[in-house]
């Protein structure tokens, strides 16, 4: 996605939108509640993310789940890309392997090899966003549905955080990928900004003045937003108690996850649940 560098690492809500246009590098990494598709005619693209670096190639999809930080950090003779992004409850809606689904949610690319219908496809969807009409973007809504759910059949994914800690571009130990990928692993314990620092080996406050240069924000206000988005995931996945999904979070009270909760998705917790079923039905 283009990267607004003014913008902190939360991203407003996309929706279902997409398009084309020319990638660029990031400053520092964002992140928004979609799920997202990327395809490249031509050239590769670079990301980094909690799980290490991930490059995207030419004519394959890919799929990620972007509430996991991420940022485009190397690009090579790729003039255009396509992107389209999928609210989570509508993709959870669609029948998808458990395999594929868990695998996306926690923070893997998925990645399907060349078909050669993919780039009519992609255009096609480009030009019906461009075009802004309803009749059209509801028949593309249909083929992505039925284009994800093929690639559900047969993706791979890149590796486990524990296999990777280093920055293909710069073959050196990514910290900040390091201190994500941790969190990310762990955030339903409870834990805190120096446990974070102490599992990567790094002096507090140099950590959070990485933190703070590349993703915008602290490692404490990370890990809420880590338990924010997981813990919308099973509201909108699972019919469980809120209770019970405030704890296994890592939430040390209710009030805090309420609080946190509307700050991060401007609703309740019981009224994104509701606005689920709306959209289900």
């Amino acid at each position: 996605m283009p990267a607004n560098r003014q913008k902190p690492a939360e991203a407003p809500l996309l929706g279902f939108a997409g398009g084309a246009t020319r990638p660029g590098c990031m400053r520092r990494p964002h992140m928004h509640h979609e799920i997202e598709l990327n395809y490249l005619p031509a050239g590769t693209m670079t990301y980094e993310t909690v799980r290490g670096t991930v490059r995207v190639s030419a004519r394959s999809l890919t799929a990620f789940w972007a509430a996991t930080p991420h940022r485009v950090i190397q690009i090579e003779n790729c003039p255009r890309f396509f992107w389209f992004t999928l609210p989570l409850q509508w993709v959870l809606g669609w029948s998808l392997s458990d395999y594929f689904i868990t695998n996306v949610l926690n923070g893997r690319f998925a990645k399907d090899q060349s078909n050669p219908a993919d780039e009519m496809l992609m255009k096609r969807w480009s030009d019906d966003f461009a075009a802004n009409d309803d009749g059209a973007l509801d028949i593309a809504l249909l083929e992505i549905q039925a284009r994800l759910r093929r690639m559900a059949k047969s993706a791979r994914f890149n590796e486990s955080p524990r296999d990777r800690r280093t920055n293909i571009v710069t073959g050196k130990h990514d910290a900040v990928a390091a201190m994500l990928a941790f969190i990310m692993e762990n955030y339903a314990r409870p834990i805190s900004a120096r446990d974070v620092t102490a599992a990567v080996d790094l002096n507090a406050n140099y950590a959070a003045s990485l933190i703070r240069s590349r993703c915008g924000t602290t490692l404490s206000h990370l890990i809420t937003m880590q338990r924010c988005f997981a813990a919308r995931r099973l509201l909108v996945s699972t019919q469980r108690p809120i209770l019970e999904i405030i704890y296994e979070c890592g939430f040390s009270s209710a009030s805090r996850f309420y609080e946190a909760f509307g700050q991060a998705y401007s609703q309740p917790p019981g009224a994104c649940r509701t606005m689920t079923r709306r959209t289900s039905r």
